[in-house]
């Protein structure tokens, strides 16, 4: 099936399933992963934001479709790789958060303070102290979030017609 499919199939549909899925995994890492870094070192949004935002992957896509499909049609976006892009990053986003505070937790504090004694700012020491040691987590959530976003159907098959068609 594999040959038949690379052999017969739509180039276009390939691209725009890969691009789809790297973009939008891309993003749901960069800013899941900024966001679990203020949740565990910083408490933002206090003791309950981190399950109100696991709770807004509890969400089943179906309730959504239709408000999606009638603002798409407003702003002019529908049948475009972007708006698909938002939407595959944005319900990805609740789990990078997630999973990537518990790994970020696991990082000891003292090992970012030492390298702000010696000199690193807070963004120098979560790109250069921080993320090194979460790479695992990084890797793990990288490839499901990726899985996620190639295998969903339904925004796909709702969202799009002949342009953005995965």
């Amino acid at each position: 099936n594999y040959l038949v499919l690379f052999r017969d199939g739509d180039a276009k549909t390939i691209g725009n399933s890969l691009l789809i899925a790297s973009v939008s995994t891309a993003a749901a890492m960069f800013f899941g992963t900024l966001c679990a870094y203020s949740i565990a070192r910083f408490r933002t949004g206090g003791d309950n934001f981190a399950m109100w935002v696991l709770s807004n992957r509890m969400l089943p896509p179906i309730v959504s479709v239709i408000p999606l499909f009638i603002i798409a049609r407003s702003l002019g976006v529908f049948d475009t790789p972007w708006l698909l892009i938002a939407i595959y990053a944005l319900s990805g986003l609740p789990f990078v958060v997630w999973v990537m505070r518990v790994f970020i937790q696991d990082v000891p504090k003292s090992i970012e303070e030492a390298a702000m004694i010696d000199g690193c700012g807070r963004y120098e020491v979560f790109f250069r102290i921080t993320l090194p040691l979460v790479v695992p987590g990084l890797a793990a959530v990288l490839v499901i979030i990726f899985m996620f976003s190639w295998n969903e159907y339904l925004f796909a098959s709702m969202l799009t017609s002949s342009q953005a068609k995965t």
